[in-house]
């Protein structure tokens, strides 16, 4: 009986070594496909794929090479964000003293901003009857991050980065033509913009049949709108981020409502403040992945730096996650904005796989999957419409540039965690995607 049992134990053995060597040669097969499809054939294509409930890797293919990943560098705002932020947002933060009021920004990228109706700093500052006095001195940043592309200042996915944002930092622009009413023949233009008391509403109208309808920017230099339009165009709108200077677009806003209710000073005594909570945490971050808002990533890192340290500074602020929080990753990256809109950043596969493994171990997972798109939603519109509640992943793309890192659970229940990074293609965004798409599903399928 005793050599029956060893008998029936290395059969097992054997056909386990056998069920695993398939397995393994059928994943192998599909990474074969992904490299070899047209779509990604020429391009830098990494893959790290791992197994929560094996503990084990299942591929990895070039899996320690760095990428530029795009908007996958939000995976780690997002941590910081959900280990660091409080459950409300800080909005601002005030002392209040016999004569005024004095108020310190916290760069809570809400206020004012048209996804969030409830604005607790406003009620409180339009209700305020003191004269204020705001300070500055805890802004220790930049306007744009570092390797951001110069002429995008005029994008709407590049907004300014400012320590008391305001409308997103973005303005609400709406051009029409009209008729004279006194003529049929002669029309007249028409500009709206919100907010008002920032942008210069003198702006400069161009009839120009090469564009498409009609085309806006704005001069590099100052809050003046360029609008060129075709004959027969009618109407359009658009949204133009606008020059913060700092805070004097808040100071603009706020004095446009209240006259000389408000000035600002750059040294800020040491004093208790008080704090005004805006939103839920999950309420920005949510947006943020889902959607990939660059603004309220880079806003995030920068209330980040301003609870942990006591200052807005991307830089420092990266600098200590780096060598605390994110000290074991495998590979030593190159992080250089929030958001990912920078090519200096540099990380591997094998980064997000480690930091997607943290996030599951240190939060709850039913919160990591609330803020990152499932199938068919946000960012994924469109794609694994059959995965909804299956996969939870951040998508990336810039120029040349695909990325997609998450959690996909497999036909047989388990959890994988997964990256796949493309550089350097020279195919369309789209039929990259749908590549990377392929691949998972089928990855899912057979595990």
């Amino acid at each position: 009986m005793k050599k029956i049992n060893q008998f029936f134990k290395a059969f097992a053995l054997i056909f386990l070594g056998f069920t695993n060597m398939q397995a393994s040669a059928q994943i192998a097969d599909e990474l074969s496909k992904l490299l070899n499809d047209s779509a990604t054939r020429n391009a830098h294509v990494g893959v790290s794929i791992f197994d929560t409930k094996a503990n084990s890797f299942i591929t990895q293919y070039n899996a320690e090479k760095y990428f530029v990943p795009a908007s996958n560098t939000k995976l780690f705002t997002m941590y910081a964000g959900m280990k660091y932020l409080e459950d409300s947002l800080v909005g601002l933060v005030y002392a209040d003293y016999k004569d005024s009021l004095r108020i310190l920004g916290t760069g809570d990228p809400t206020f004012m901003h048209e996804d969030f109706t409830t604005q607790p700093v406003q009620n409180f500052l339009l209700n305020a009857t003191k004269p204020m006095v705001m300070y500055t001195n805890n802004w220790q940043a930049k306007k744009y991050g570092k390797g951001w592309t110069w002429d995008e200042y005029d994008a709407s996915y590049m907004p300014e980065r400012s320590p008391l944002p305001i409308y997103g930092n973005l303005a609400a622009v709406k051009f029409q033509r009209f008729t004279d009413t006194n003529s049929d023949t002669i029309p007249y233009n028409s500009i709206d913009i919100n907010p008002k008391n920032i942008f210069d509403t003198n702006a400069v109208f161009t009839q120009d049949n090469l564009v498409r309808n009609v085309e806006f920017s704005r001069d590099p230099e100052t809050n003046k709108l360029m609008v060129a339009f075709t004959e027969k165009a009618k109407s359009a709108t658009a949204s133009i981020p606008f020059i913060t200077d700092t805070a004097q677009a808040f100071l603009n806003w706020f004095n446009g409502i209240k006259p000389n209710a408000i000035s600002s000073q750059l040294q800020c005594p040491k004093l208790a403040y008080n704090r005004i909570y805006s939103q839920p945490t999950d309420s920005l971050l949510t947006p943020m992945m889902h959607n990939s808002d660059n603004f309220f990533t880079e806003q995030a890192l920068l209330m980040i730096s301003n609870q942990v340290l006591g200052y807005m500074n991307d830089d420092s602020i990266r600098s200590k996650l780096l060598a605390n929080d994110f000290k074991a990753l495998p590979n030593k990256p190159v992080w250089a904005d929030a958001s990912g809109l920078s090519r200096y950043n540099l990380f591997t596969p094998n980064d997000f796989v480690w930091l997607l493994k943290k996030m599951s171990d240190e939060f709850l997972q039913t919160r990591i999957e609330s803020i990152l798109a499932t199938g068919n939603t946000g960012t994924l519109t469109n794609y694994y419409k059959g995965f909804v509640g299956k996969i939870f992943a951040k998508t990336g793309t810039l120029s040349g540039q695909v990325a997609l890192s998450g959690y996909l659970y497999a036909a047989s229940g388990k959890r994988l965690v997964f990256s796949v990074l493309v550089n350097n293609h020279n195919s369309s965004g789209p039929l990259v995607r749908r590549a990377v798409e392929k691949y998972l599903q089928t990855i899912a399928a057979k595990n």
